[in-house]
């Protein structure tokens, strides 16, 4: 089959509909851009971000889109206010505090390091993980700390998260 691509006429182009602000090909894409945008953005902070939630979220508002544009009437309309409203997308309530219940710390065993006279080797405890549950729809998550930066990190989580039994 032989695709034939010419440009859109300026008829053509007034009834556009700018999907992606990032250049993505879909919404989906551009979406996906943004979340690994925040996700990083919280890592690097060593605080929680449910992902997760915001995934699903996304897809059923998706879902709801195309059933508002399948049951209704003036489609173009309907599709660039939900592609509009889908672009405002709320990716920092995501990482809210409120969201997360906190489990707990657990140590992460690094390789083992070659120490001492004869190449004894032993576990070195290199970095430690706070664990986090998502309220809403009860997905577990870990944030690794390093030693060097842990107690900044848990001042934080002890002073912002209550803990919870597991």
């Amino acid at each position: 089959m032989v695709e034939i691509i010419r440009p859109a006429t300026e008829s053509e182009k007034s009834n556009f509909i700018e999907i992606s602000a990032t250049g993505a090909k879909s919404l989906l894409d551009d979406f996906l851009i943004k979340l690994t945008d925040f996700r990083q953005k919280y890592l690097k902070e060593y605080k929680p971000y449910d992902a997760y939630s915001a995934r699903i979220d996304f897809e059923n508002q998706i879902r709801e889109m195309i059933n508002d544009v399948n049951s209704s009437v003036g489609i173009a309309a309907n599709v660039k206010e939900s592609v509009k409203a889908i672009r405002k997308f709320d990716f920092e309530q995501y990482g809210d505090s409120d969201r997360f219940d906190y489990l707990g710390v657990s140590e992460i065993s690094s390789a083992p390091v070659k120490i001492g006279v004869g190449g004894i080797r032993v576990d070195e405890k290199t970095e430690k993980s706070f664990e986090f549950r998502g309220k809403k729809r009860g997905n577990g998550m870990s944030i690794c700390v390093p030693n060097k930066d842990f107690e900044k990190v848990e001042e934080y989580v002890n002073k912002t998260y209550k803990k919870v039994s597991k």
